[in-house]
C-alpha cells in the first residue's frame, strides 16, 4: 500500500495506482475512465453505489418527474476529494 499523494491518509495498492496512471496516459481525452478506476481502487463498489461525488439528489428522469420522494445521496468525504483532485 502506498499513499495516493504525499501526506495523504488514502492508501492504494501500488499495482492499482500504476494501472490508473497507465489509463491516464492512454486515454487523455477520457479522464472519467481514469477517475472511475481510481475510485474503485480506493473504495468498495457498495460504498460508491451509495454515494455521489458532490452529494445531492439524483437527476430526475422524465418517467419519475412527478415523484416527490427524492433520495439524497451522501457525498464522498471532503478530505478524500481534495486528495483525489
Amino acid at each position: 500500500m502506498v499513499p495516493l499523494v504525499v501526506g495523504s491518509h488514502i492508501t492504494v495498492q501500488r499495482s492499482e495506482l500504476e494501472e490508473v496512471k497507465a489509463i491516464g496516459r492512454v486515454s487523455k481525452d477520457k479522464l472519467n475512465v481514469m477517475v472511475n478506476r481510481l475510485l474503485e481502487a480506493i473504495y468498495s463498489k457498495s460504498f460508491l453505489g451509495s454515494r455521489s461525488l458532490s452529494g445531492g439528489c439524483p437527476k430526475k428522469s422524465k418517467k419519475n418527474e412527478a415523484s416527490t420522494n427524492e433520495h439524497r445521496r451522501l457525498g464522498l468525504p471532503k478530505e478524500d476529494l481534495k486528495d483525489i483532485i
